[in-house]
């Protein structure tokens, strides 16, 4: 019995969704702007974005054989610890990630990354 109160409810919503596929909402306007609107539009984005605090990341990456923890606020990265690895010791994928950089958003998973590679 639950089985058919099941597919009875499925199809249901199936055919709301199929009836609504291809509609235009009645309320949704498509508006060109003029190219001053739009200049005056990013300004403003650009001045909402300007308040609010930067998020602070961790990322670290591998250069070489160093291996480095940084700080990233935004565009500014500041090396907050360097150690020397072996890069021959571990996987291909794993110095790959690490030549691209591994995001930590907390310091302590930072540190928890590179006590992973510590020789």
């Amino acid at each position: 019995m639950k089985i058919d109160k099941l597919i009875v409810f499925a199809m249901l919503i199936f055919g709301v969704l199929l009836s609504s596929c291809g509609r235009k909402r009645e309320n949704s306007k498509s508006e060109i702007l003029p190219p001053k609107q739009v200049s005056s539009l990013k300004a403003e984005q650009e001045e909402e974005t300007e308040d609010l605090p930067q998020i602070i990341t961790y990322s670290v990456i591998l250069k070489d054989s160093t291996l480095s923890l940084y700080e990233v606020n935004g565009e500014n990265k500041k090396r907050i610890t360097s150690m020397e690895i072996s890069p021959e010791l571990y996987p291909k994928e794993d110095i790959e990630r690490l030549k691209n950089g591994i995001e930590a958003f907390c310091l302590e998973d930072g540190y928890e990354i590179l006590e992973n590679f510590a020789n």
